[in-house]
């Protein structure tokens, strides 16, 4: 009997088994050989993770990242489009890239590596190097929705927030601005109801509905008994009840996660990235923002044998997007 090349299945079976293989594996899979990664593409453009736990995405100093799983496994893989760019926003399993160098604004996902530009931003491209913590940004749906809506906000000081908007179709961005004293640093975003939702440190949020252009403040508190006073700011206690807001969940087991992600230097600060998983209404959940800076006091600053690490990292849900050649915002 003649012995034939694992590569000239049919392409009905390849694309039965492609389906029913999960990220990492189809990574695996398309890398056999060109047919192989063809056979693919009439498979669902999007492979659904069953797992609620985000993973997450190590990057930031070159094309080589380390990525985590929820269950703990650790694999290192080349992106080459992380190699210089910034992680703005997370959400349903593709990333808003800002590349510095090429002052470039593009949709991205990691395991398919589908890649849909849009107009560059005024409020990045007006933002100083050393301010570039201050500029957050998220969006409303996948990038191939038609209803897609993406904001980039900028925090200008404790009662100033500056917000752009771009619809999909847009060429151009629109500017929103919006005053709160003392409204702090932005921790997590959310969308909730056709608006996008501001939590700063200090459990103060503010809502941005993208239809009617209209700004809500809110005060993020625990369920009052009735009868009780409340301020003059509408309180959407039952966030908090539902366990809405996860914050910090890289810091808060910061030893374990350096451990697995291989993080040794002591010297050095993560800027992370957080996102929104989808559960299912009111359990949905959100991931915080976090700036990580595990300075070392003792550290000699003239030993350059150990110069400081500057590291990315974002959380972010599992899923495999396939779009046409010729998509476009």
């Amino acid at each position: 009997m003649e012995e034939k090349p694992w590569s000239d299945l049919h392409s009905d079976l390849t694309s039965m088994i492609s389906d029913q293989l999960g990220l990492i594996d189809l990574l695996s899979f398309r890398g056999v050989c060109n047919y192989w990664r063809s056979s693919c593409s009439n498979s669902s453009a999007e492979i659904e993770s069953s797992v609620p736990k985000p993973w997450f995405l190590l990057y930031g100093e070159s094309a080589r990242c380390s990525l985590l799983t929820n269950d703990d496994r650790i694999f290192r893989i080349e992106i080459q489009e992380m190699a210089e760019a910034k992680c703005l926003a997370s959400f349903v399993g593709w990333f808003l890239l800002y590349c510095k160098n090429r002052k470039s604004l593009s949709f991205f996902c990691p395991f398919s590596r589908a890649k849909i530009e849009i107009p560059q931003c005024p409020l990045i491209s007006e933002q100083s190097e050393s301010a570039e913590s201050d500029i957050f940004a998220a969006f409303s749906s996948y990038p191939t929705d038609p209803d897609c809506v993406v904001a980039v906000v900028k925090r200008k000081n404790y009662a100033k927030l500056k917000l752009c908007l771009l619809r999909r179709g847009e060429s151009e961005w629109s500017f929103h601005r919006h005053l709160w004293p003392d409204f702090g640093k932005i921790k997590s975003i959310a969308l909730h109801e056709r608006a996008f939702h501001f939590l700063d440190e200090f459990n103060k949020l503010v809502a941005f509905e993208y239809d009617t252009m209209k700004w809500m403040n809110y005060e993020i508190k625990p369920r009052s008994p009735k009868g009780s006073k409340s301020t003059g700011n509408k309180t959407l206690d039952y966030w908090v009840d539902k366990s809405w807001i996860h914050k910090e969940p890289f810091s808060s087991n910061s030893d374990k996660m350096k451990k697995l992600l291989g993080i040794e230097d002591p010297c050095c600060s993560i800027s992370v990235c957080g996102t929104m998983v989808l559960k299912g209404g009111v359990n949905d959940r959100v991931i915080s923002h976090e700036f990580l800076d595990d300075y070392d006091e003792d550290h000699d600053d003239d030993d350059e044998s150990k110069p400081r690490r500057e590291l990315k990292g974002v959380w972010f849900q599992p899923r495999f997007h396939q779009i046409s050649q010729d998509q476009r915002w």
